[in-house]
């Protein structure tokens, strides 16, 4: 709460002449929360105020709230949520503190399914793997994982397996590839949240086993991928960053199976993407990645994980994963 206190003073201290330092908190005198001055609007700092309002007023009543909630308190000042979402997350680096602490909590995106079971202190127990072909929701029953120690994890899984694709995921439980290859399965559906990667990030620590992508041979596969490996701009992505998950694929060398028909042309934003991942300093630092992103440019075509289905149905699961994982091809 001080934090969000001095936040809303040093805004107002941005718009006026009031000297604000006998108001602050003893955290915030000697050093500013706001300080790229010259991108300081009176409309963003009236985004800012009214956000950090809404959330001091959650926090004094002992309560939390989601992005869609925060939103619908202020929709007179935002013209959709995202708008909503990016002032949260600036507020979140500027105070360098996660969403959690700011009374936030995320509407679930991420599924996980496979060989494992969480046990709870208060003897709850939840085996994902009695939960069948759909897995279990990565929502609010995971939100302490890693923070406390009232949360334990068994596991016999040699791999854990995060997939770009909810399709993908659904389509491997269906055939249960977990028993098959002894795996968790998680995705986070797209661009992951902060819950999945944290998850994530804490099964890679606790557990020790390989962590594999799978994941479209296009550009917003690859960025997803860094998401997962570095986090975003967010200040808590960056705590759940995860650099120890290892590219499966789709990988160039893979296409050459597929057929002609399944090679999508690239598109001009596709090239863009790719022109700004060429020069990524984490993708130039791992040359077999910088590698697939210039055979792809050079190619001009990407492709989708549902394209092995022209080969078979059942490719993907009878072929290409027991290949990547015997001969461990990954990057």
């Amino acid at each position: 709460m001080e934090y969000l206190e001095d936040l809303v003073l040093q805004s107002i201290g941005q718009l006026t002449d009031i000297n604000i330092n006998p108001w602050l908190h003893n955290i915030s005198k000697n050093n500013e929360i706001i300080s790229n001055k010259n991108s300081i609007t009176l409309r963003y700092i009236a985004k800012v105020i009214c956000v950090a309002n809404t959330l001091h007023n959650v926090i004094q009543q002992g309560r939390r709230m989601s992005l869609r909630e925060l939103y619908y308190h202020n929709t007179w000042l935002f013209d959709n949520q995202n708008q909503a979402t990016v002032i949260v997350r600036k507020i979140s680096i500027m105070l360098r503190i996660p969403r959690s602490t700011l009374g936030l909590f995320p509407s679930p995106k991420g599924m996980i399914g496979g060989r494992i079971t969480f046990r709870y202190k208060d003897i709850e127990v939840l085996n994902i793997d009695n939960m069948g072909i759909t897995g279990a929701i990565i929502g609010d029953n995971f939100e302490d994982i890693g923070e406390q120690n009232n949360i334990e994890v068994e596991s016999d899984a040699q791999y854990i397996i995060v997939i770009e694709k909810a399709s993908i995921f659904q389509y491997l439980m269906e055939r249960k590839i977990s028993d098959r290859f002894s795996c968790i399965l998680i995705t986070g559906k797209g661009f992951p949240d902060i819950a999945t990667r944290k998850l994530i990030s804490y099964l890679v620590y606790k557990l020790k086993i390989t962590t594999l992508y799978l994941g479209d041979y296009d550009p917003p596969g690859i960025n997803i991928y860094l998401t997962y490996v570095r986090g975003s701009d967010n200040y808590e992505s960056l705590i759940v960053a995860c650099p120890h998950i290892y590219f499966m694929g789709i990988h160039y060398e893979d296409t050459f199976d597929l057929p002609c028909t399944t090679q999508i042309p690239l598109t001009r934003n596709d090239k863009t993407v790719l022109s700004n991942l060429l020069s990524d300093p984490v993708v130039k630092a791992c040359n077999k990645l910088h590698g697939q992103c210039k055979m792809m440019f050079k190619s001009g075509y990407k492709c989708e994980l549902e394209a092995f289905q022209a080969i078979s149905s059942d490719f993907l699961v009878n072929s290409y994963l027991p290949n990547k994982l015997l001969k461990r091809s990954w990057i």
